[in-house]
């Protein structure tokens, strides 16, 4: 089971994941970092006048042409998962950790305003962050803002929302340089982990190291295949099973998996199984 180069539009990936973060960081996002870097700290939820506890947020009206959670849950410890929709419509799941960094007294010399705290939601599979000013409005429902406050929407508590119960899905490949397992376990197997172990016999074309790498169920490039992905420092993992294979859930399997790093991939297609 070796890797072969296949192509650099990995390194195509990579451009867009930058052009992401660049956009973020025109926005709210640049004074939540420079926040962040300034005393090392970031706030409590107290500082938003209350805290945001544990519980499900949906969206009210959406906001045209700009990217926003349609459902957002925040969970103990700081943590949170939410629907993504992206300014060209397309939905995806990002889950991790949050916080909320303090607001600050406007500069009277910059246009862009600073006086709300900060929501910033980082990605445990290596998607850049989503950052967004916050106001807690009577009732408990959430303003959210973006693009320098030129983009608003209202999202409210739904008590009733709970999540759809998630059977654990699990492949194993089995190669003479590398073994793989791919674990889904979370969000009605959207979300899991990518298990890397390296053998004696792998060589330069194969990952550097054994790993175990998030992943989050993306956006198909093909409607009959299933996607996930997930990054670890400067690696990409990627893996994609047929629909048709992925829904029957037993038995041998076919995946195809990519492992991309510096502008470099390399691909294998390997015939698995589903564990028992």
């Amino acid at each position: 089971m070796g890797w072969t180069t296949t192509c650099s539009w990995a390194a195509m990936k990579l451009v867009t994941r930058l052009v992401c973060l660049a956009a973020l960081v025109a926005g709210p996002l640049a004074s939540a970092c420079s926040h962040a870097g300034g005393d090392g700290s970031a706030a409590s939820d107290s500082d938003l006048t209350g805290t945001m506890g544990v519980g499900t947020y949906v969206i009210g009206t959406p906001p045209f042409g700009s990217t926003y959670p349609s459902r957002l849950t925040f969970a103990a410890g700081q943590k949170y998962e939410a629907e993504i929709v992206s300014s060209e419509g397309e939905t995806s799941l990002m889950a991790g950790s949050y916080v909320i960094l303090p607001a600050h007294a406007n500069n009277p010399q910059s246009p862009i305003a600073t006086d709300k705290p900060t929501l910033v939601l980082s990605s445990d599979s290596g998607e850049a962050a989503l950052s967004f000013e916050i106001d807690k409005l009577p009732g408990g429902a959430l303003q959210l803002y973006s693009s320098a406050r030129q983009v608003s929407f209202t999202m409210t508590k739904d008590p009733s929302w709970q999540p759809a119960p998630t059977n654990q899905k699990v492949i194993v490949c089995t190669g003479n340089a590398v073994d793989t397992r791919l674990t889904l376990d979370q969000a009605q197997n959207r979300r899991g982990t990518l298990q890397l172990t390296r053998k004696p016999s792998a060589g330069h074309g194969d990952p550097p190291s054994s790993v175990t790498v998030t992943v989050t169920q993306t956006e198909p490039e093909d409607p009959a295949y299933v996607y996930f992905e997930g990054t670890q420092g400067e690696q990409d993992y990627y893996a994609n099973i047929k629909q048709d294979d992925f829904d029957r859930g037993h038995g041998s399997v076919e995946m195809n998996l990519r492992w991309a790093q510096g502008g470099e991939e390399w691909s294998i297609g390997a015939t698995c199984a589903f564990a028992p």
